[in-house]
């Protein structure tokens, strides 16, 4: 064993899950003392290295860069990142905005959803999506717009149709996935948004749209409801037809008149600052913790000559959903394909087969 660990859970209807954690590690197979602030601390640090020690490799180490990007409509700029750290570890230990919580650490459950928001190279446009901030490294998030549940909205300043539907509709008992779910149902109807759009809107089938809204939960996990309340809640908010279990159904203050099609809960996120609009592709970066080393080469050659400089210490990233989730594996350069414009683009090949 190598860790032993005792855990205090402080539970609350909307409270985080705080940690207390006393680790004694085998210090043969030790690089540093990882933070121990956290259960999160712990096993979101590449701790173990057992073969090549890649500090000896690294004649860049020195050369930091730093990230920029927006967390609920703000700019935030941080210096020389630790590449262990992931947007989790910064939304809830380093920023006022405790709603975004931390269930599975791993990918699993959803309640650490966040909405990022990213240009389109193609396009230019910029594209939503939610992503599991347990996942994510904060490195990742250069030149991208963050949105938690706090920046939608809350009761202080006014919920945001959206928290306002899954409550209604009763979508919320103990609280813990109910921000994950939020983020999920608005990224979900910012698409179902620009679809209707550019398909005609009076041709659009509000079933078919409810069912984009429910596949849009496929990364969540409710152990309360039953899923039956927020489904319906999320459907409801492109089909009209959907009532909620005891009846109420839509209410006209967060509808349009006209009815079919996503309602006004599509309003518009926090766009990404003009300074860091084009920051995600510009230029190579890179960051180096006591264990952990990130690249983010800009072409495919580059990233192959870090793949064969690195050797079996390196892997490619994206998602993160492979060193994200098991912890403990070696590999400990990471090179962030993410910036590369070649691999976001499709290109169609005429293929002639003949057959005699």
């Amino acid at each position: 064993m190598k860790y032993f660990a005792g855990l205090v859970f402080v539970l609350g209807r909307f409270s985080s899950v705080s940690f207390f954690c006393f680790s004694f590690p085998k210090a043969k197979d030790r690089l540093r003392e990882p933070p121990c602030a956290t259960l999160a601390g712990v096993f979101n640090q590449a701790t173990y290295v057992k073969d090549n020690d890649p500090r000896a490799i690294h004649p860049n180490k020195q050369k930091m860069s730093s990230i920029s990007f927006s967390l609920n409509g703000s700019l935030v700029t941080v210096e020389n990142p630790d590449p262990s750290e992931t947007l989790n570890d910064y939304i809830r230990h380093r920023t006022q905005f405790k709603g975004t919580k931390l269930g599975c650490g791993e990918g699993g459950c959803g309640a650490c959803a966040v909405m990022l928001s990213t240009v389109d190279p193609a396009t230019g446009n910029e594209f939503h999506r939610t992503v599991n901030s347990c996942l994510r490294p904060l490195v990742a998030c250069d030149g991208a717009a963050i949105t938690t549940t706090e920046g939608l909205g809350s009761e202080a300043t006014g919920l945001h149709p959206v928290q306002k539907r899954i409550a209604d509709f009763n979508g919320s008992q103990c609280g813990f996935c109910t921000p994950g779910m939020v983020m999920s149902t608005y990224a979900a109807l910012l698409r179902v948004a620009d679809e209707s759009k550019a398909a005609d809107a009076a041709g659009s089938d509000p079933r078919a749209l409810g069912l984009v809204m429910e596949e849009a939960f496929d990364g969540n996990i409710c152990r309360c409801t039953g899923y039956r309340p927020i489904l319906e809640a999320a459907r409801s908010l492109v089909d009209e037809t959907v009532t909620d279990q005891v009846g109420v159904g839509c209410k006209a203050d967060i509808r349009p008149v006209t009815g079919v099609g996503p309602a006004e809960g599509a309003s518009a996120p926090p766009a990404i600052p003009a300074e860091i609009r084009d920051a995600g592709a510009a230029e190579t970066k890179e960051f180096h913790g006591p264990t952990l080393h990130w690249h983010r080469p800009t072409t495919t050659g580059a990233a192959l000559e870090l793949l064969t400089t690195h050797g079996a210490n390196a892997r490619f990233a994206v998602s993160n959903t492979s060193v994200g989730i098991y912890k403990e594996e070696p590999e400990t350069v990471l090179i962030d394909l993410g910036a590369i414009a070649a691999l976001k683009e499709v290109r169609g090949v005429a293929v002639i087969v003949l057959a005699g």
